[in-house]
């Protein structure tokens, strides 16, 4: 017979930061300790939450804006609202918590000018950094951007140009 460690984590499912939060550190603290992790969330009504979520995170960009989630906790009337943007800034903040170490010194630089002067041109953020004595190419700002872009700390709101998404 297989040995088995079970884990019981009760969470308030009208929170639901919270609950993605505590469900995420258990998983990973369980498998920091070299333990298999199993979700149970059990069958039926549960698969077809869990499927309609994926389906919201998959929606094209177009859609993402209209459509709303709305839970209603089984016996009674309270219920919990959350839209895509609200889904997509739990998982990208918990993404990227304790990840910041991995900017580099030129990253944060970047992220500075956009926090300092808003919504700006990739041109503009190459000259800054430049004028603050960091030698570099259109083409690295590019391609920093790129990455900031890819972990959530900023947008591209216009034809090159970007805005600070994260604090």
């Amino acid at each position: 017979m297989a040995r088995t460690r079970c884990t019981r984590l009760d969470v308030e499912v009208l929170n639901a930061e919270g609950a993605v939060e505590a469900l995420r550190e258990t998983i990973i603290k369980l498998a920091e300790e070299g333990v298999p992790v199993v979700v149970d969330v059990g069958g039926g009504m549960r698969l077809l939450v869990l499927e309609a979520l994926l389906a919201i995170l998959s929606l094209p960009s177009w859609l993402r804006d209209v459509v709303k989630v709305i839970a209603y906790l089984e016996g009674t009337t309270r219920y919990a609202e959350l839209d895509y943007g609200k889904i997509s800034r739990i998982v990208r903040t918990l993404r990227l918590q304790g990840r910041e170490e991995e900017l580099t010194y030129v990253d944060r630089k970047v992220l500075e000018i956009l926090e300092k002067k808003g919504a700006t041109p990739l041109q503009q953020i190459y000259e800054e950094l430049i004028r603050q004595g960091i030698a570099t190419s259109k083409q690295n700002v590019n391609r920093i951007l790129n990455k900031l872009r890819n972990k959530g700390y900023v947008k591209k709101i216009g034809r090159g140009v970007y805005v600070k998404t994260l604090p």
